[in-house]
C-alpha cells in the first residue's frame, strides 16, 4: 500500500509546503477541542520520516480522500491527516492516535485494530 501512493503523499507534500493546502471547519474545530497537530507539525507528518498512506477513502461523501500516517519533528509525535486528494487537498481532520484513541490502533498506529 506504501509505494501505489508516492505520488498522492508527494503532491500532499508539496501543497503543505507551498501553502495551498487548505483545512476543513472540522479541522479548526478540533484544533480548539483536543490536542490537534499544527500547520507546522502537518508539514513533517506529510513530507517527513516515511509518511504512508494507510486508508484510502475512494468513496467519502467530501470527496475521495485518504488517511496518511507520519510523525512530527525528530519523530517524537505519530499522527494522522486526514486530506482530500490533490491538487487543493484539504485537511479533514488531524491527530495524535496516541492521545485521542490509542486502542483503536496496532503497529505503532498504522492499523486499526
Amino acid at each position: 500500500m506504501v509505494g501505489m501512493y508516492g505520488a498522492r503523499i508527494a503532491a500532499l507534500c508539496f501543497e503543505s509546503i507551498s501553502g495551498s493546502l487548505r483545512y476543513s471547519r472540522h479541522y479548526t474545530d478540533q484544533f480548539l477541542a483536543r490536542p490537534t497537530p499544527s500547520e507546522m507539525e502537518i508539514r513533517f507528518l506529510l513530507c517527513d520520516d516515511d509518511p504512508q498512506v494507510i486508508e484510502d477513502y475512494p468513496q467519502d461523501p467530501r470527496g475521495s480522500s485518504c488517511l496518511v500516517w507520519g510523525a512530527t519533528n525528530h519523530s517524537d509525535r505519530i499522527g494522522h491527516v486526514q486530506c482530500s486528494n490533490p491538487p487543493d487537498a484539504l485537511v479533514i481532520t488531524a491527530y495524535f492516535p496516541a492521545e485521542t484513541e490509542p486502542a483503536k490502533w496496532t503497529d505503532n498506529f498504522r492499523k486499526r485494530v
